[in-house]
């Protein structure tokens, strides 16, 4: 969870973790804890989004290796503008 601090303060309206087990944790990080993602779903068109959201779904991101994204033009991703070597996936 650590890893969503940057993003939720950064480019997102919020993040929730469904089914987290310690969800204090996660609260106590600035993020959502819902018990499912139906849940989610509402409270997040009920407060954030409205009732057409945008979603990024990562149903596994905690449970297996990380999440690469990159951004289709390379010049947007962070290590193009920091001058860091580029991934291994060629982005």
């Amino acid at each position: 969870m650590m890893s969503c601090g940057h993003l939720a303060e950064m480019h997102t309206s919020a993040i929730y973790i469904v089914g987290a087990r310690e969800p204090g944790i996660a609260r106590g990080m600035g993020l959502k804890t819902r018990a499912t993602v139906e849940e989610a779903l509402e409270d997040a068109k009920r407060k954030i989004v409205g009732p057409n959201p945008n979603i990024l779904a990562l149903p596994r991101t905690f449970t297996t290796a990380a999440v690469h994204l990159c951004m289709k033009d390379p010049a947007q991703n962070s290590h193009y503008r920091d001058d860091a070597p580029a991934h291994p996936c060629g982005c």
